[in-house]
């Protein structure tokens, strides 16, 4: 975008900038309106009128994005002081509070209690689901809710700084008293593993808000008079937020805590871009918390894609209530094409038409509603020979559970064949399985005896020892699972049942419970059980050639490579052609999670330039009513 290019829209924005009538104001931007553009604008604006805005934005990306849109611009302008807000906090730790890392807190503001409560009882729901009958469950009491939440407490100490959790319990002040987790364990009924398993469900659940792994924006709402001190240190009187959309409740406080020290905020974001269903344990919208005291303004022309793509986005959004309609070039089009075929994740054919025009495969992309979604369209480019690279994931032979079902092919072999360094992720990630009761440093002693490091830090894999390490293993292994896990060991093997390993190792929950999601959750365990499927017809030596071909292909530099990529993960991206397939993962109709897929339907549609293709079979259509209502047909 030029400056050449600033409607009406802008110009209000910059207007207000001059003679600012609100503490705050509120940009709602369409997709491929210019989000960051502007804000760099208006980072522009401040820096002339004598002000040095702080900047911050949900992700890393962003920052880098604003970064480099102000270098390229503005390149007279000094660098901006643009952070992440756990990277803001950080550096404020750092600055001013008198410590390099992190001490547990008892207390936690009474305004985020509630939410807390509200996460940890989830966290228990599911732990308990996951339990085996004879096992004893957690009680949703006030008891068993304040020993977790001390648990969660003092993890962050660790967490924060990105140390293994309860490293520095050790190293606390002289006054506190170290906690005795084995006692809390018992107290709980809880197990080492089953310990083990909570840790990693609530590390990876983002849905947890303030619970989630490195979030030192939580640690600096508990200290909020560091902030008003660090923005009076720096003299910062603007304040500018990317990514508004993607802000979390405990960012939006720090945001209050910045503006009840006088700073002025103008936020820029797409609320029809709210797609993260870790959101939905409360309702909580950023927009919606800031509308009624902030300045609005909009930006609806889209500089990305064209009619009438832009009109079907707008209806796509309408049931919402957000008020920004979607506007275009009037001379530029993108019309939605719908195919109809019989096997939806067939993309090939689109693909081979493109290529036969004398178009760049690396114009293409193929978004998929979960990543653990991609296997059939990643088979059908593989077969076809067509390469491709993941966006924001790795290929499903790599994820966790293509890795757990390799190691269980590894242990069913007569004579295993070590291939590569997939061949030790694969063992380290069956090992940690919570049913075999491996000690956290026992499990780290043994991957250091698999993969050491050279000179530059990078992993160096000792691929020669990896057949040797079970017999060392097998003394870490309690004797009830070593004639399940360990097969290849005893002098006559038993015939490998898998399904009975899968139980046994309780491999179903650990792949369930690493995803984000309950949606996510569902896709990946349905992964693992086709990948299961797979080893169990074909046989692990067929599979690990039929994978390790893969990994060869997969890794061969390509110019010409379509990308594959889940919508979220597709977010702030563009492409020439947007294709998607699979319609019939999609829940294109009214009910419960219908705004939720509203939200993702548009972020996925509006990645596209000038093509944008859906594949669907009769039975999809016949389940989508959204398409004939949206306009397409």
């Amino acid at each position: 975008m030029h400056e050449l290019e600033w409607g009406s829209e802008h110009q209000a924005i910059f207007k207000w900038l001059e003679h600012p009538d609100h503490p705050s104001g509120l940009i709602c931007a369409r997709a491929g309106t210019g989000k960051t553009t502007t804000l760099v604008a208006a980072y522009r604006q401040l820096r002339n009128q004598g002000h040095s805005p702080l900047v911050l934005t949900f992700s890393n990306s962003g920052r880098d994005t604003f970064i480099k849109r102000c270098r390229s611009h503005y390149p007279e302008l000094p660098p901006p002081q643009a952070y992440t807000f756990d990277g803001y906090a950080l550096r404020v730790f750092s600055q001013y509070s008198g410590r390099s890392r992190l001490r547990p807190r008892r207390l936690r503001p009474d305004s985020l209690a509630n939410l807390i409560d509200l996460a940890m009882n989830e966290a228990i729901d599911i732990l308990n689901g996951s339990l085996s009958e004879d096992e004893l469950r957690i009680p949703r009491d006030s008891q068993s809710l304040a020993v977790l939440h001390q648990f969660i407490d003092n993890a962050k100490v660790s967490l924060s700084f990105n140390y293994p959790p309860f490293s520095l319990w050790g190293e606390l002040d002289e006054e506190e008293d170290e906690y005795d987790v084995d006692d809390a364990l018992i107290h709980l009924g809880l197990s080492h593993q089953r310990y083990r398993l909570f840790k990693r469900y609530e590390n990876a659940r983002e849905r947890l808000e303030f619970l989630a792994p490195g979030d030192a924006a939580f640690d600096l709402l508990r200290e909020p008079e560091i902030i008003s001190k660090d923005l009076k240190q720096l003299g910062i009187q603007w304040v500018l937020v990317d990514e508004f959309h993607d802000t979390k409740p405990v960012h939006e406080q720090i945001l209050r805590h910045m503006q009840a020290a006088g700073i002025r905020m103008l936020a820029v974001g797409d609320d029809a871009q709210d797609i993260y269903e870790w959101r939905g344990l409360t309702a909580f919208s950023a927009f919606k918390a800031w509308e009624a005291q902030s300045a609005p303004f909009g930006l609806s022309r889209s500089f990305r894609f064209g009619r009438p793509l832009d009109q079907i986005a707008t209806r796509l959004i309408k049931p919402l209530g957000s008020p920004i309609e979607v506007r275009s070039k009037a001379s530029h089009y993108t019309r939605p094409k719908l195919r109809k075929v019989v096997l939806e994740a067939d993309t090939t054919a689109i693909l081979e038409d493109w290529q036969a025009s004398g178009r760049n495969l690396g114009e293409c992309a193929i978004l998929v509603r979960e990543a653990d979604a991609s296997k059939p369209i990643e088979d059908a480019l593989f077969k076809a020979g067509i390469s491709y690279r993941m966006e924001g994931s790795r290929p499903y032979f790599l994820r966790q559970a293509a890795l757990l079902c390799q190691a269980l092919g590894y242990l069913a072999s007569s004579k295993p064949i070590v291939h590569d360094s997939s061949d030790v992720d694969a063992f380290l990630a069956l090992i940690q399985s919570p049913a075999w009761e491996i000690s956290e440093e026992q499990i780290s002693n043994f991957q250091k005896e698999l993969i050491s490091v050279d000179y530059e830090n990078k992993p160096l894999y000792r691929l020669d020892w990896l057949p040797d390490a079970y017999a060392i293993l097998k003394g870490l292994i309690p004797a009830p699972m070593a004639h399940l896990a360990f097969v290849r060991i005893k002098t006559t093997p038993l015939p490998l049942c898998l399904e009975e390993l899968v139980d046994q190792l309780n491999l179903k929950p650990l792949v369930a419970l690493s995803a984000p999601t309950a949606r996510a959750a569902k896709a990946r365990l349905q992964l693992f059980k086709t990948l299961i499927t797979e080893l169990g017809k074909t046989g692990p030596d067929a599979l690990a050639k039929d994978w390790f071909k893969r990994r060869q292909r997969y890794q061969q530099f390509n110019k010409q490579r379509v990308v594959v990529s889940s919508v979220q993960q597709a977010k702030g991206r563009e492409w020439v052609h947007v294709i998607l397939p699979q319609l019939s993962d999609w829940v294109l109709r009214e009910g419960a999670d219908s705004a939720n897929e509203r939200r993702h339907f548009y972020v996925a549609i509006t990645r596209a330039q000038e093509y944008l293709t859906l594949l669907a079979n009769a039975q999809s259509l016949a389940q989508s009513p959204w398409l004939e209502e949206i306009g397409i047909k």
